[in-house]
Parts: C-alpha cells; sequence; structure tokens
C-alpha cells in the first residue's frame, strides 16, 4: 500500500515538472534529454511523445523502461555535440549523482549545447527528507555518519546516498546563472528545484 502511494507521488510529481517544461517551449526542435528515460512506469513517456527529434545521453543503457529510440552512451561532463547543438536541454534528478567537483562541469557543458534553452530538475538540499533514503536530515552529516544513521534504518537505502551530492536554490542559481528557480513538488514545503532558461544561451 505504502509502496503504490509512493509510485503515484512519484509520477505526479515527474509529471508536475514536465508539465512546467511544456510551458516554456512550443515542443518544435531538438531535445537532449541527459541522464534519462522513460521512465520505470514510462512516467516521461509524455516528453518522448512531444519531440519528433530527441536524444538521451546516459552513462548506461538504462534497466528499466524501453531505451528511447537515439540513445547515446557517454559522460555527461563531456557531451559528444557541438556548441548549440539541440534546442532544449532537459535533465531530470541527475546533477545530484555527480561529482561535486564536476558539478560545475555538467551544468556548463548543458548550458554549451543548449541552443535555445534548458530545464534542469533536482532535489532540494534543504528540503528534511532525502528522496534517496526517505531519511530526515541524513544528507546534512558526513559519509561515516550516514552510514551509522543507516544502520538505526533501512541500511539497504542509506547505501544509495554514497556518491548523492544534493544542491540548494542558492547553489543551482551559481551553476546556471541566467535560468529562473523554481520550486515545485509539496505545496507548503516544495521538495524540487528546477532551473530554466529559454533564450539565447552563452557558449561557455
Amino acid at each position: 500500500m505504502l509502496a503504490d502511494h509512493l509510485k503515484s507521488l512519484h509520477r505526479k510529481m515527474r509529471r508536475q515538472k514536465i508539465e512546467l517544461f511544456f510551458t516554456m517551449t512550443d515542443k518544435t526542435g531538438s531535445l537532449l534529454d541527459v541522464g534519462g528515460a522513460t521512465g520505470v512506469d514510462g512516467e516521461m513517456l509524455p516528453l518522448y511523445e512531444a519531440f519528433h527529434d530527441i536524444h538521451t545521453i546516459n552513462l548506461s543503457i538504462p534497466l528499466q523502461g524501453p531505451p528511447p529510440s537515439t540513445f547515446v552512451v557517454a559522460d555527461a561532463c563531456h557531451l559528444p555535440y557541438k556548441d548549440g547543438a539541440f534546442d532544449w536541454v532537459f535533465s531530470n534528478a541527475v546533477i545530484e549523482h555527480v561529482p561535486a567537483e564536476r558539478q560545475r562541469q555538467f551544468a556548463n557543458e548543458i548550458r554549451r549545447v543548449a541552443r535555445r534553452g534548458y530545464f534542469v530538475a533536482t532535489p532540494d538540499r534543504y528540503f528534511p527528507i532525502d528522496p534517496h533514503t526517505l531519511l530526515p536530515g541524513i544528507q546534512y552529516l558526513s559519509p561515516g555518519l550516514r552510514r551509522v544513521y543507516g544502520h538505526m534504518s533501512l541500511r539497504r537505502l542509506t547505501e544509495t546516498m554514497d556518491g548523492i551530492n544534493l544542491l540548494s536554490a542558492r547553489q543551482m542559481q551559481d551553476l546556471f546563472p541566467e535560468g529562473k528557480i523554481y520550486r515545485l513538488g509539496f505545496p507548503v514545503w516544495p521538495n524540487n528545484l528546477v532551473t530554466a532558461y529559454s533564450g539565447s544561451v552563452r557558449t561557455v
């Protein structure tokens, strides 16, 4: 029952992001989805159905859901595309999985290949419950303390915190200076951040 509720909530929040993205684009031109796929339950299919020229890049072929028709295995910190190669660049819940020292490189690559705009979503570091483990406050602890905390709860979930580097709104604004910050998710205390930009993106 709880699992079904969490899946429903997950789909709803992803749908929020797609709907916001659709308000800033006319759904024409090419789209690059950085680190994405059609989703576990196909929840990202509306994005893939809206664009005729869509490309996806990831470190590996997704284990769940069919890979998009144009799929490239590569490092998003070194996108194998020329400047302004795509009209739009979309990335959902990926940047927090990038090592902290490479997050600016990841952001600059998105800005570099986007011709008309970009949309980058990530969990808010300052939302009290970490979305990867569902544990309160674990994102503020050192790696060692995270493991101690994990032994008090569901260890298999806390292990996914290794390599997670959540960002604040200020950090996202610093990485994407021309982007506008949006807060999505729960109405009283939003749990997701989006930086979106529609216009001429500078070459970095």
